[in-house]
């Protein structure tokens, strides 16, 4: 966990506990996004997506399509209120990336 990241305690918390715990994909994607249309807002990771940033980075090359899509949706989340951070990740991701990453980097620009 970064320290220039700063979140409430609870929420600094659960990001240090998920990074450690990124065993269960689906459960640390979906339960970070910012904007997750059929649950409540993440205001503090709306303002600040740093602290989830290594969670996206370590499941970009999931085998699975159903992680992938849900890295690409958190990337939409996080690039309407940080399109700049989106968009480096993204180029750092295409151009160091296998096919995969490169299909949930583009996906993630859907909304804009």
């Amino acid at each position: 966990m970064r320290d220039d990241c700063p979140l409430s305690p609870p929420l600094k918390k659960v990001t240090v506990t998920i990074e450690k715990v990124v065993v269960s994909a689906v459960v640390s994607m979906e339960g970070t996004r910012p904007r997750l249309p059929w649950a409540i807002r993440i205001p503090d990771f709306i303002k600040n997506p740093k602290p989830v940033m290594p969670i996206l980075d370590a499941l970009k090359d999931d085998s699975e399509l159903y992680v992938r899509r849900s890295v690409a949706n958190h990337l939409g989340d996080i690039a309407k209120d940080h399109p700049a951070l989106v968009f480096e990740l993204c180029k750092d991701w295409v151009r160091s990336a296998s096919e995969e990453p490169q299909k949930s980097a583009n996906g993630s620009f859907d909304t804009l």
